[in-house]
């Protein structure tokens, strides 16, 4: 405990000297980093940098390293020295060699070597060998650990030993520890204007001695080949902080090639900063842990394996060569015994004097907008500028025309009162007292122009009523008095307008009867413009002509029981054929008929009508296409046995024959058929309806329907 105390009150009174030469240096130039860490290359302490040492840049350091482990309770007490040299603008190489390790066991009895020290194993012996059996399977040198912790104590199946001393066992053990050689290569940086610095070092720990029975009486190394690279992140944050980050993976090749123990394999991780950037006096506070991974002898600690220490302390920079570290180091997931740690770093910087720049001043560009106003409008006034430091800047305007209206970068000034002429705006941007820039713009104030001009147009039309459907050319003659470029506008409150410019149509279909008003509006480059119209009268079209209706040419007439085409027929059909040729797109239809006495009268009607078609297709070349035959119903007496011929112009229908007539016909013929003895002998049948004649003909147009192909 007094030792304790000791280390602390030493701790402070060095940094209370490194806070003092801070206070009597501070116009000093600027000190030299970064520093040597205590594996060579740069960084803090146990977390590197991934920013080099230029080249021709070296760091050196000697340095003191206490930690506590379990277990075993081991106080871990290291003294060593580095250094570090940048070879390229991207490659440093780093040295370091441990001079001295002291290990003092507090517990030897949660050791498997402490247990056979305290005669555990064999004979019982103090020593003394262990038995086969009560060797870890597979090792020549590691004995089981007990438990309880008694010479009778049962064998735990499990070795226990700390995974970076595996030899720990006697109270004390003392020697030399490891050199190590590590490359960093720089992969890029914030100054080249990326987010983030980072970098990669590759290392090798190298044993100086790996005999087992030497590092059982001076356990102060592993004896193992250990090579591991990490990933070094760094971050500014701003002036306030650099941040770091390492990650990586460590291999242990096992000492006396496996026989005595096979050590685990390491993830170290860690987080670090030191606050704030670039001044000689910094805190440093350093987060690092190890992760045990891969296969190895089986352990037994009383704490985490995967230990997680905490450092923190103060760095000073007593000139810009020299710098001294010092901090608190413990555990923070192992406890039991004495778990308070030191590290003390004295390093020195070499390199080519750092030349002293003096402060930029700011950059600072200005404009006015618009650069020539008329008397009374604003011009604004701004200003861009930055830092090379990236402090805020101030800005101050003032101008020997007008008033200044506003602050900061974006002003205004009025113009308002003033005489034509030219004036000058002045800025001042500041950053501090005595570091600033000046700009100046200039702008233009003149007399207000004459009022605009706006264009004048007339319309014409070459024709002021027209027929629906019809269209009437339009013409807009326009002028701008100023000479300003004009685009014209038509619309209508009927039909549509077609084209566009000067001259447009107005086509009125689908417009409805009466007065159209059609509308130019013309407007030049300053949104003034001008408008003229024109009144059309739409009038209604006249009436369609009335749609083409079929026509009776000319009635054939048979003889009793006969379809044959008698001479006269023929030369009706010769006269209907010249119609028929000189009227192209006319069709015919022809329409049989027979009286009912005669011989199958129905089908002697469409006979009388194919041979009609037969005729004029076959004997007078009319096409098939434009002759149509049809049979109409039968009747009575010679008048009935005949054929029809229809001229069907182009658009007409042919709806059938003249039904009025027909039912006439039916209806004479109904009444002598109710004059015969054979009918009125038949039994009478209840009327439908109380008109029986109007029934009979109404059923006499049903059969007359029903005739007609």
């Amino acid at each position: 405990m007094r030792q304790n105390k000791l280390m602390v009150l030493i701790l402070f009174g060095i940094l209370f000297t490194a806070e003092g030469a801070v206070a009597q240096t501070q116009a000093e130039m600027r000190f030299l980093q970064p520093t040597a860490s205590l594996s060579g290359n740069t960084g803090l302490w146990k977390v590197h940098s991934p920013i080099n040492l230029a080249p021709g840049q070296a760091a050196f350091s000697v340095w003191a390293d206490r930690i506590n482990r379990n277990p075993g309770l081991l106080t871990i007490t290291t003294y060593g020295f580095g250094g570090s040299a940048g070879l390229t603008s991207w490659l440093e190489l780093g040295v370091n060699f441990e001079v001295n390790r002291r290990i003092l066991v507090r517990r030897a009895s949660e050791l498997s070597l402490g247990q056979q020290q305290l005669g555990f194993f064999g004979t019982k012996l103090p020593g003394a060998a262990p038995n086969l059996a009560e060797l870890m399977p597979g090792s020549t040198l590691m004995p089981q650990l007990r438990n309880p912790a008694l010479p009778t104590g049962a064998l735990s199946g499990a070795a226990g030993y700390y995974n970076a001393f595996p030899f720990a066992n006697r109270i004390q053990g003392n020697g030399i520890g490891t050199v190590g050689v590590g490359l960093k290569i720089s992969i890029f940086s914030e100054a080249d204007g990326h987010p983030f610095d980072l970098g990669v070092r590759t290392y090798a720990n190298i044993p100086t001695h790996r005999s087992a029975s030497f590092l059982r009486e001076r356990p102060s190394q592993p004896g193992a080949w250990i090579i591991g690279s990490d990933f070094l992140v760094g971050k500014n944050v701003g002036d306030m902080a650099d941040l770091y980050f390492n990650a990586g993976y460590r291999g242990y090749d096992s000492p006396d090639s496996g026989r005595g123990v096979t050590l685990s394999d390491v993830v170290p991780l860690s987080f670090a900063f030191a606050i704030p950037r670039n001044t000689r006096f910094q805190i440093i506070q350093e987060y690092t842990a190890e992760l045990l991974v891969g296969s190895r002898t089986a352990n037994t600690s009383q704490a985490a394996e995967d230990v997680v220490d905490l450092t923190v302390g103060l760095r000073a920079f007593l000139n810009r060569y020299l710098n001294f570290s010092a901090g608190y180091r413990t555990p923070m997931n192992q406890g039991g015994g004495d778990k308070h740690g030191f590290v003390f770093q004295l390093g020195y910087t070499y390199g080519s004097p750092m030349v002293v720049t003096p402060p930029s001043p700011p950059s600072l560009s200005c404009s006015a907008n618009p650069s020539e106003a008329t008397v009374g409008q604003m011009v604004q006034l701004t200003a861009s500028g930055s830092s090379s430091s990236g402090a805020p800047l101030t800005y101050e305007w003032s101008t020997n025309g007008g008033t200044i209206q506003g602050s900061g970068q974006t002003v205004q000034v009025s113009t308002a009162g003033l005489a034509p002429g030219s004036y000058i705006a002045t800025v001042r941007a500041t950053e501090r007292p005595g570091l600033f820039a000046d700009c100046s713009t200039r702008f233009t104030v003149v007399q207000p122009a004459p009022p605009p001009m706006p264009p004048t147009v007339t319309c014409s039309a070459d024709r002021t009523r027209v027929q629906v459907g019809e269209v009437v050319n339009m013409t807009a003659q326009a002028n701008s008095p100023d000479g300003h470029p004009l685009t014209y506008q038509w619309s209508t409150t009927g039909g549509s307008i077609v084209g566009s410019g000067p001259t447009v149509r107005l086509d009125t279909t689908g417009a409805r009867p009466g007065t159209v008003t059609a509308t130019a509006r013309v407007t030049d480059d300053r949104n003034l413009s001008a408008s003229c119209t024109n009144t059309i009268t739409v009038e209604a079209p006249p009436p369609p002509p009335p749609p083409p209706q079929v026509m009776l040419l000319d009635t054939c007439q048979f003889g009793l029981n006969s379809a044959r085409v008698d001479n006269v027929c023929k030369a009706k059909l010769d006269s209907i054929a010249l119609r028929l040729q000189s009227e192209s797109d006319a069709s015919l239809t022809v329409v049989g008929y027979a009286a009912s006495n005669e011989r199958n009268a129905q089908q002697l009607s469409q006979t009388r009508a194919d041979n009609v078609r037969a005729y004029l297709s076959r004997d007078k070349g009319i096409p098939e296409g434009r002759l149509t035959s049809r049979t109409g119903a039968a009747g009575t007496g010679a008048a009935a046995r005949k054929a029809e011929m229809h001229l069907v112009p182009r658009g007409a229908t042919f709806m059938g024959y003249n039904l009025g007539l027909d039912l006439e016909r039916s209806r004479s013929a109904q009444a002598a058929a109710l004059r015969s003895p054979a009918v009125a002998r038949q039994p009478q049948r209840q009327a439908p309806s109380s008109h029986p004649e109007q029934a009979a003909v109404a059923a006499t147009g049903r059969r007359v329907l029903a005739s007609l192909r």
